[in-house]
């Protein structure tokens, strides 16, 4: 993403946060809120959402399959796909940065401990 669109993404992501609980839950906002369960396996953190938008996952994930069943669209099975896995990151070696791993084609995410 280069120009304006860049842009508009860092503007986006700018206040991008991601809360850890030590009950193994989270509560994250990229561009939408959505809270979830982690689990760390050595540096690697799986992060499962359960709620995106305000709604339960399994509410989106029937949202989507709808969708692609309308429209049998790359997109729409690209969309389906995604929120059927977990989201992967990676803790730093010092433990202050988290970085989610991209999708293809895509820039990862870095979170800094504050």
């Amino acid at each position: 993403v280069s120009g304006p669109e860049a842009e508009k993404v860092k503007a986006m992501l700018k206040n991008a946060t991601i809360k850890f609980s030590k009950d193994k839950s989270f509560a994250m906002i990229l561009v939408s809120p959505m809270k979830g369960t982690w689990k760390v396996t050595g540096r690697d953190v799986a992060l499962k959402i359960t709620h995106l938008l305000g709604r339960d996952m399994a509410e989106v994930v029937a949202m989507a399959r709808s969708n692609y069943e309308a429209d049998p669209s790359p997109r729409h099975k690209a969309a389906l796909d995604e929120l059927s896995k977990p989201l992967m990151a990676v803790l730093s070696s010092n433990g202050k940065t988290l970085t989610l791993k991209p999708a293809p084609g895509k820039a990862g995410i870095v979170f800094m401990k504050q």
